[in-house]
C-alpha cells in the first residue's frame, strides 16, 4: 500500500511538475507541438525523476533534509516560469542577489503570474516527500547503511550536474531550473578566455565605426526641423516587435500591437533595425544619455562611475543646456532605486521628478501605473511650456515592468497580465498623444517613442535586445522608414544632429535622421546569458557566448530581424579574440576600481509619524576582491522633538552579518555618522544593499549629506563619533 502511494504521488509531481511548461507556453501564446517542445518535456521529465530520486535518499537519512534540498530547486523552477514570461530568458544565478534589494522584492513578488500553479506544484513536492517510507526501500527486504545512502547520493549529484553542464541553457529545450543552473555554472566553473592588458590605438574605430555623422543623407525635408522642444518617451521593457510597422518590415508576427502609435504613422519616422546593446534600466538610460556603449557584462553601471567622474562623458542635457534648452527628467519609479536623481542631476537635468511627484490608485511595487503616469504629466509639460526657451523632457514608464501595473477591470479581459500591461500602456498613451494635439505641445515638439531595455522576444536568437525607435512630428509628412541599424547610442547624436546640423554633424557617429551608404558595428549584449553579440552587416551576426563558443547568426531576410535564422558554430579564432577584446574595452572602469563611490549627497528626505521609507537601493556594484567593503552614511537630522525616534535599517544579505539596524532618539539630533562593514573575499558583481529608514516623529526631517561605500585592502579604523548598525532579526543575539 505504501509503495502505491509512493508511485501515485510520483506521477502526480511528473505531471504537476510539465504541466508548468504548457501552462507559461500557453499564457505566452507560443504553445507549438514540434520538436524542441518534446525535448523539453524529457528534460522536464529527468528532473523530476532527479527531484523524486533525491527525495527518496534524502528523506532515508534524515526528514527534513529532503525539504532543505528540493524546495530552493522548486522555487527556482517558479521564479524561472516569471522570469520567462516577464523577459524572455532564464534567471542567471548572480541576479538572485538582486533579492537583497527591498525595492526589487516589492517590486517583483508584488504579484505572480501563475499562483495557484505555484500551491499544486509545491502541494505535490510535500505529499511526495510524505509518501517516501523511511523504514526501508522500495522493492528491498534491508536496510539500506548511511554509507551507501551518501554513496547513491553523490552519484546522483554527479550525474545530475553533468546533464546541466551538457544540456545548455535553452529554455526551450531543456527544464527551467536546469538551464539556470547551468549558467551559474558557467560563470563559476568556465573562464577561459584571454585577458587583455593594453589594446590596439584604433580599437574606437573598430568599435563606434568610421563614418561622421554629416556622411548620411537627410531624410527629413527642411521644414520638418522646424519643432523646437524635444520629448523622449523611454517605455518600460518595449520591444520593437509590438510596432505593427516593423512586423510588415520584417515579414514577422506579434499579437501584440501599439496601435497608438499606429494612428500617428502618417507623421512618423520609423527605425526597425533597433537594438538596446544590453538589459536594465540604468544601462539602457546611460546609453540614451551618453551617446556610448553601456558595460556588456552585469558589473557596476557606468552611471554609478560617472557620478564620481562627471568629466568622463558630455550627457546629452548638458549638451542642449548650453544651447539654451529647460531639461527635465519625470519617471514613474521612485527616485532612490539605481540612484538615478543623483545620476541625472550630474547628467544635466535641471528637474527631476519621480512617484513621488504622483498618485495612483493601482497598488505596484514598482512605482506608478502607466495610466496615472501618461494623464498626470501633462501639468508638468505645461510648466515647461511657461518657461523661457525650449525644452528637453524624458518620460520612464514602469508599469510594464514585471509583474505589472493593470487595472482590474482590463486585467479580467486578457489571460496574459503582459497582454494586459501593454494594452493598459497602449490606452494610456493613447490618451497623452490625444493630449498632444489638441493642447498644440505637439506642434513644436518631436517625439522620440523608445525602450530602456527589451523585455525579450520569444523565439528570436537576441530578441532581448530588440528595442524600439519611432520619431514622431507633425511636420513630418507620410511615414518614413530608415532601415539601418542604430542602437540607443544613437540617439545622443541624432538629437543633437536635428537641433544643430552645422556644429555638431562632424561628429562620429550616426543620426537616425540620416541614411548612410555602409554600415558600421554595434555591439550588444544579454548579462541573463552572458552573450555578447557583434554585428558588421545586418544580416551576419557574431555570438560569443559564456562558455566562450563563437557562432554568426544568419537571417533569412538580410536585416537585423526576420522570421527565421540559421545559426552556425564558428571555428575563428580572430573573430573571438576581436569580440573577447570588445567586450573587455567596453567593460573597463572610468574610475579606480577602489576608488570609494558615492551613492548620494545632499538628499533631503521629509517622514511623518510611523512612515517607512527608503533611501537607497538597487546599485548593482562590483566589490573588488580582498577588499573591506566599507559603507558609511553622513548625515544629519534636523529639528527632532522629546520623544521622536529614527531608526535605519540595512539589508545586506549576500554579507555574512546580513541585516543591521540602528535606533536614534531625539537627543542624537544633528550631525552624525552611521559606518557598516565586512571583508569580501573575491570579486562580487552585481553587489545591492538597501538602506530604509522608519520615523516616529511628526515632521521628521533627515538630510544624507553623503551616502559613500568604499574598499580599503586594511581593516579600516572605526571614524571617531560613528556608530555603527546592530544586527537585528534571525542575527540578533
Amino acid at each position: 500500500m505504501k509503495t502505491k502511494r509512493f508511485f501515485i504521488c510520483c506521477l502526480v509531481f511528473i505531471v504537476v511538475l510539465a504541466a508548468g511548461r504548457f501552462l507559461l507556453l500557453r499564457e505566452s501564446q507560443l504553445l507549438h507541438f514540434n520538436v524542441n517542445l518534446l525535448l523539453a518535456i524529457g528534460s522536464d521529465m529527468l528532473f523530476g525523476f532527479f527531484i523524486i530520486s533525491l527525495v527518496y535518499v534524502a528523506k532515508k537519512m534524515n526528514r527534513v533534509l529532503p525539504y532543505i534540498l528540493t524546495v530552493p530547486l522548486l522555487l527556482l523552477f517558479l521564479a524561472n516560469m516569471e522570469y520567462i514570461y516577464a523577459m524572455g530568458d532564464v534567471i542567471n544565478l548572480r541576479d538572485l542577489f538582486q533579492a537583497a534589494d527591498a525595492q526589487f522584492m516589492q517590486g517583483t513578488f508584488s504579484r505572480l503570474s501563475f499562483p495557484v500553479y505555484s500551491v499544486l506544484l509545491l502541494a505535490s513536492l510535500v505529499f511526495l516527500i510524505i509518501s517516501v517510507d523511511r523504514r526501508k526501500i522500495a522493492f528491498r527486504s534491508y536496510r539500506v547503511s548511511l554509507r551507501q545512502l551518501v554513496l547513491y547520493g553523490i552519484v546522483l549529484l554527479t550525474v545530475e550536474t553533468g546533464f546541466i553542464f551538457l544540456m545548455g541553457n535553452n529554455w526551450e529545450k531543456v527544464s527551467f531550473t536546469q538551464a539556470s543552473l547551468h549558467n551559474g555554472m558557467v560563470d563559476l566553473f568556465y573562464q577561459k578566455e584571454v585577458v587583455f592588458s593594453e589594446f590596439p590605438s584604433d580599437i574606437d574605430s573598430q568599435i563606434y565605426g568610421v563614418s561622421q555623422i554629416k556622411d548620411g543623407a537627410l531624410l527629413l525635408p527642411p521644414e520638418a526641423a522646424e519643432p523646437k522642444n524635444i520629448l523622449i518617451v523611454a517605455m518600460e521593457g518595449i520591444p520593437g516587435a509590438y510596432l505593427e510597422a516593423n512586423q510588415q518590415f520584417f515579414g514577422t508576427d506579434n499579437k501584440i500591437r501599439l496601435e497608438s502609435l499606429e494612428r500617428i504613422k502618417e507623421n512618423t519616422l520609423v527605425v526597425p533595425n533597433f537594438l538596446t546593446h544590453n538589459n536594465q534600466t540604468i544601462r539602457g538610460l546611460y546609453s540614451l544619455l551618453s551617446g556610448g556603449y553601456p558595460k556588456l557584462d552585469a558589473s557596476t553601471p557606468d552611471a554609478y562611475e560617472y557620478i564620481q567622474n562627471p568629466q568622463s562623458v558630455s550627457m546629452l542635457p548638458q549638451e542642449l543646456k548650453a544651447r539654451g534648452y529647460q531639461t527635465a527628467f519625470i519617471q514613474a519609479a521612485p527616485l532612490d532605486y539605481m540612484s538615478k536623481d543623483q545620476f541625472m542631476s550630474t547628467a544635466g537635468f535641471d528637474t527631476i521628478i519621480g512617484s513621488e511627484g504622483f498618485h495612483s490608485s493601482i497598488s505596484f511595487g514598482w512605482g506608478i501605473d502607466d495610466g496615472a503616469f501618461f494623464d498626470q504629466i501633462p501639468a508638468y509639460l505645461e510648466k515647461l511650456e511657461q518657461g523661457e526657451g525650449p525644452w528637453f523632457a524624458t518620460l520612464l514608464t514602469v508599469g510594464t515592468h514585471h509583474p505589472y501595473a493593470i487595472p482590474p477591470e482590463l486585467e479580467a479581459k486578457y489571460p496574459d497580465r503582459k497582454e494586459a500591461a501593454v494594452r493598459y500602456l497602449d490606452e494610456s498613451l493613447s490618451r497623452f498623444i490625444d493630449y498632444l494635439q489638441t493642447s498644440g505641445i505637439a506642434e513644436d515638439t518631436m517625439v522620440i517613442f523608445t525602450s530602456d531595455e527589451s523585455h525579450g522576444v520569444t523565439g528570436q536568437p537576441y530578441g532581448s535586445n530588440w528595442g524600439l525607435c519611432l520619431v514622431y512630428s507633425p511636420s513630418i509628412n507620410g511615414e518614413i522608414v530608415n532601415a539601418g541599424a542604430y542602437g540607443l547610442k544613437d540617439l545622443k547624436g541624432s538629437i543633437l544632429d536635428f537641433v544643430d546640423k552645422e556644429t555638431d554633424s562632424e561628429d562620429i557617429g550616426r543620426s537616425i535622421f540620416r541614411t548612410y551608404l555602409r554600415e558600421e558595428p554595434v555591439l550588444f549584449a544579454s548579462h541573463y546569458s552572458g552573450d555578447v553579440f557583434y554585428m558588421a552587416a545586418k544580416g551576419e551576426v557574431f555570438q560569443l557566448d559564456n562558455r566562450n563558443r563563437l557562432y554568426t547568426i544568419h537571417s533569412a531576410n538580410n536585416q537585423l530581424f526576420s522570421k527565421d535564422y540559421t545559426r552556425t558554430r564558428l571555428t575563428d579564432s580572430n573573430m573571438k579574440l576581436s569580440l573577447t577584446m570588445y567586450k573587455q574595452y567596453l567593460n573597463q572602469s572610468i574610475i579606480d576600481p577602489f576608488q570609494e563611490l558615492t551613492i548620494i549627497s545632499d538628499k533631503l528626505f521629509e517622514a511623518g509619524w510611523g512612515d517607512y521609507f527608503s533611501i537607497t537601493g538597487g546599485q548593482y556594484l562590483t566589490l573588488p576582491a580582498r577588499s573591506y567593503v566599507t559603507i558609511t552614511m553622513d548625515y544629519e537630522w534636523l529639528e527632532p522633538t522629546e520623544g521622536d525616534e529614527i531608526t535605519f535599517y540595512l539589508d545586506a544579505e549576500q554579507n555574512p552579518e546580513r541585516l543591521g539596524k540602528k535606533t536614534l532618539d531625539s537627543t542624537s539630533a544633528g550631525q552624525g555618522k552611521l559606518v557598516y562593514t565586512f571583508y569580501n573575499e573575491e570579486e562580487w558583481a552585481s553587489y545591492n544593499f538597501t538602506l530604509r529608514a522608519s520615523a516616529f516623529a511628526d515632521t521628521g526631517k533627515l538630510k544624507v549629506n553623503r551616502l559613500s561605500i568604499n574598499f580599503p585592502m586594511e581593516k579600516p579604523e572605526q571614524p571617531a563619533g560613528a556608530s555603527t548598525f546592530e544586527p537585528y532579526g534571525q542575527n540578533a543575539g
